[in-house]
């Protein structure tokens, strides 16, 4: 469960069928702190939901490189 009110956002974003505002926090959230692990994986869920597999890989490798 996500308790940052931005990642509660950029779920109900998702959720709600708006991936493009949900990059938009997980962006603000990750500019702050790159490590958050969850909000690279919502990132990752919303750019595959815009359908930008290419961004969603490079994401995705970001957080392989964060373990």
């Amino acid at each position: 469960m996500t308790t940052h009110p931005e990642l509660q956002r950029a779920v109900s974003a998702i959720k709600g069928g708006r991936p493009d505002v949900a990059v938009n926090l997980l962006n603000g959230i990750l500019a702050k702190q790159a490590s958050d692990v969850q909000a690279r994986w919502l990132l990752i869920r919303a750019l595959e939901n815009l359908e930008r597999q290419d961004l969603a890989l490079t994401e995705l490798h970001k957080l392989l490189l964060l373990q």
